[in-house]
């Protein structure tokens, strides 16, 4: 679709990608519809500790596997410490993200980005930033536009930035068939998984001997993927993040306990903590 608009500048394509299903998904469509003349590139914005272990060396693999170059950005103050400077300088309002405040977004992987953009890209290239970003997520991701300017970044003499959503309209379903899986499939892998961490074997260790196509915190029972601790996660995805993490859900709980605010209105991680010991950790 961009391509036909390029007027012969110079185009490239930013592949984000997260290690989550979305953003392998779309990097699987865009690798199966290559235009010529075009440069494809992945992004991976690393947030710190609150990342999955697996997700920079997963989407690494990805990007190996697409035979693309692959960029790591971050942000000048890696999550956990934007939390904790916001807990300082605002004592008054909650430390933690939430869906109205969404600086670990804007702060850990949009400015990342566009200063990658900024600094790469001066030649009046015509820049489209693809994201895995789908309808079906949430009633703001359905009013998204599926192109639309990266106002973030700017258009000027020099580029010409756009945010594109490749996906916005798939079902999960299609995301999951992409990637190689029915749903019945899925729920397969997610319950030998199961049975395989009660008996000790580490999380990394079965997603390689089940030959999992995807981030492996999908056999925990995942819906989504980005940061273990994610503000706008499910409960599930949340405790599952706490067996994974245990020093991390540690560290948010000291956070809420010196704070006075919960980690989310509707889910305390300390509380979560006390419920679930002495459940078994899953090893990574």
């Amino acid at each position: 679709m961009y391509a036909a608009d390029c007027d012969q500048q110079p185009t490239v394509v930013i592949v984000s990608i997260s290690g989550g299903k979305d953003s392998q998904a779309m990097g699987n469509w865009l690798m199966a519809n290559r235009e010529p003349n075009v440069e494809y590139i992945a992004l991976h914005a690393d947030v710190g500790k609150w990342e999955w272990k697996h997700s920079l060396l997963f989407s690494k693999q990805l990007a190996e596997q697409w035979g693309i170059p692959i960029v790591v950005v971050k942000p000048k103050l890696e999550l956990h410490d934007q939390v904790l400077r916001r807990m300082a300088t605002r004592p008054d309002v909650p430390p933690f993200p939430s869906s109205a405040a969404r600086y670990c977004t804007s702060d850990s992987k949009r400015t990342p980005t566009d200063i990658f953009i900024r600094n790469q890209y001066f030649h009046g290239e015509k820049i489209f930033v693809a994201m895995g970003l789908r309808a079906e997520e949430s009633p703001a991701r359905a009013k998204r536009e599926a192109l639309s300017i990266r106002k973030s970044v700017g258009g000027t003499t020099k580029r010409q930035s756009y945010d594109w959503l490749p996906i916005h309209g798939w079902s999960v379903s299609r995301v999951w068939q992409n990637i190689g899986y029915s749903m019945d499939d899925l729920a397969w892998h997610v319950n030998e998984t199961g049975k395989l961490l009660r008996q000790g074997f580490p999380l990394g260790q079965i997603a390689s001997d089940l030959a999992f196509k995807a981030h492996p915190a999908y056999l925990l029972g995942n819906e989504r993927m980005s940061c273990v601790f994610c503000v706008l996660a499910s409960k599930n995805d949340l405790r599952n993040g706490l067996l994974a993490e245990p020093e991390l859900a540690e560290e948010i709980a000291q956070i809420e306990d010196r704070s006075g605010f919960k980690f989310r209105q509707d889910f305390s991680i300390r509380d979560e903590l006390n419920a679930l010991v002495p459940r078994q950790q899953v090893l990574l």
